[in-house]
């Protein structure tokens, strides 16, 4: 196939730009219908997952009073159909998580989810079908000053799938603790549980209510103060959901502990943090916060989460992954994580098994460490020794040298950047030689025939950088509902026009999946609406692998 370009123009917009939506407003209906109905009313001590308002309770208004989503159409689809096909395409990426034992808590991500839904899919598909009937969702107050914890003054929370019943009688036993108060406008606005809640909605069946928590700051025995308010809500159909993203790194989040080797050094970090979570151990976690600085926003969550864990609870890892592994850009880089909680009361049983993934033959046909080194070295000498001398290095020289990996036969991408900007792209879907040498091909083809752009010169070296992109194979999707943005680069065919983007381009303009098509109609030469009536697509995924890993 002939070598293809990515972008069709050069402008660039800011990585991870998503715009929230416009205010929260809370409307006031009667009669109306739920995903997630309330179960039977516990008449003990502690209130009932989907009990209603009581006396004391934050409300004692009779009607509903509903908290709109402020991120639909932004942060996730606002469509129904496209947000239930986008949560099941995550979902089903994951394969299936095993546990013999009862789920007692995830920690999730909660950023836009073509950056970290599929890490979220992992923690929420341990929970796909079970007898669930509270969540207690604790989130963090992002924008809003907040000392303890505030309580939503809402019967329901609402996303393009439904209604979600808030457990409001739990609000009022938790409202009788000093560190929690009712304060809705904190939640108007805020992301960490709104993020969760389309997922909460599409792996459980209906009777079950939610417990939001937004906190703040909290100090000393407070954590263990807040988690014993919660400790008095759970049984063995309660889960509690912590929201938390981990390291944000670069300046745009004013947090930079390291400029060497980014990759190494913020994987270092969040796994001295993640550690002392798997370990059930709070005083830990916040010390190694303490210690490294690292911008964990939902810090004080995932502390009162593991203050609130029995004794016999096993933490395993799902999935860990940077927003940086996404589109390569590592200044501005999110860490996300997908952590299961389970009851460990079995003792010598594994706690999870992930298994039956498309994920897991991905992963072992992925370029090791070593391996994404010497490929990115390889582009970066070719460019070099091309541009200030015409020279290319001999394949049959380097055949006895690269390592293992670099021999397979892959489609490959080199692009160029300089300043950040698009300074060359090309590279073949398909491979037709191994991997090296497709490398020092398209290194060449991208500094001098990318016909975009003028012949890169010896005297722009010193500001370009290289980014190796290696493609998965290609399978046809049967229509746009089956891609996803940021995970899936997409090949267009109509007629005899064909046009192609890398997974990480509608990352980095910001792009929706319908913009996104728009945009490679426009490249293939077609219409802007081209791409709604007689397109075929086939998706790829790719390993993205910058300079300096």
């Amino acid at each position: 196939m002939d070598p293809m370009n990515w972008l069709a123009d050069r402008r660039r917009l800011p990585l991870l730009a998503v715009p929230l939506a416009g205010l929260i407003l809370i409307a006031s209906l009667s009669r109306c219908g739920s995903k997630g109905s309330p179960g039977a009313e516990d008449q003990g001590a502690v209130p009932g997952p989907g009990a209603t308002a009581a006396s004391g309770a934050p409300s004692s208004d009779a009607q509903d009073r509903i908290r709109l989503p402020a991120l639909a159409g932004s942060w996730y689809p606002a469509e129904p159909i496209e947000l239930e096909n986008q949560l099941g395409l995550y979902l089903d990426r994951t394969g299936r998580v095993e546990t013999r034992e009862r789920v007692l808590a995830l920690i999730a991500p909660h950023a836009g989810h073509v950056f970290s839904g599929q890490a979220a899919a992992y923690a929420y598909q341990a929970l796909a079908g079970r007898d669930v009937r509270r969540v207690i969702v604790l989130g963090v107050s992002h924008a809003f000053p907040l000392r303890g914890a505030a309580l939503p003054d809402a019967t329901h929370f609402k996303t393009p799938l439904g209604l979600i019943p808030v457990d409001t009688r739990a609000l009022a036993a938790l409202s009788g603790s000093p560190l929690f108060a009712v304060r809705p406008e904190v939640h108007e606005r805020e992301h960490s549980i709104e993020i969760q809640l389309p997922f909460v909605q599409k792996v459980l069946p209906e009777g079950y209510a939610i417990v939001p928590v937004l906190f703040g700051v909290l100090k000393g025995e407070e954590y263990a103060a807040a988690a014993a308010a919660l400790r008095k809500l759970v049984d063995d159909k309660t889960v509690i959901v912590a929201s938390s993203d981990f390291m944000h790194y670069g300046e745009r989040f004013n947090y930079r502990p390291f400029s060497k080797d980014v990759p190494r050094g913020i994987a270092a970090f969040d796994r001295k943090s993640i550690d002392r979570i798997l370990s059930r151990d709070p005083k830990g976690f916040l010390a190694a916060q303490k210690q490294t600085g690292n911008t964990v926003c939902g810090e004080t969550p995932i502390a009162v989460l593991l203050n609130a864990l029995p004794e016999r609870a096993r933490g395993s890892l799902l999935r860990y992954y940077r927003s940086g592994d996404i589109t390569g850009e590592w200044e501005g880089s999110v860490s996300y994580a997908s952590i299961l909680f389970t009851d460990g009361s079995a003792p010598g049983e594994p706690a999870v098994a992930v298994s039956g993934s498309e994920a897991e033959t991905r992963e072992a046909d992925m370029l090791g460490p070593e391996e994404q080194r010497q490929l990115v070295t390889l582009a970066r000498d070719t460019v070099d020794a091309f541009v200030n001398k015409g020279i290319v290095p001999d394949p049959r020289v380097l055949a006895n040298t690269v390592k293992k990996g670099l021999l397979k036969t892959r489609g490959v991408f080199v692009t160029l950047r300089r300043q950040r900007e698009l300074r060359g792209c090309i590279g073949s879907i398909v491979g037709a030689a191994p991997l090296y040498q497709g490398v020092i091909e398209n290194a060449v083809n991208a500094s001098a025939n990318d016909r975009r752009f003028p012949p890169v010169q010896p005297a722009e070296l010193s500001e370009v950088s290289v980014e190796v992109s290696v493609l998965g194979p290609l399978r046809a999707v049967s229509g746009p509902d089956q891609i996803l943005v940021g995970w899936h680069g997409v090949l267009l065919t109509k007629g005899d026009r064909q046009a192609v983007f890398l997974p990480q381009v509608p990352l980095e303009f910001g792009w929706t999946r319908d913009q996104m098509l728009s945009q490679l109609s426009r490249k293939a030469g077609l219409e802007e609406d081209g791409w709604r009536s007689g397109a075929t697509y086939q998706v790829f995924e790719a390993q993205i692998i910058p300079e300096g890993i």
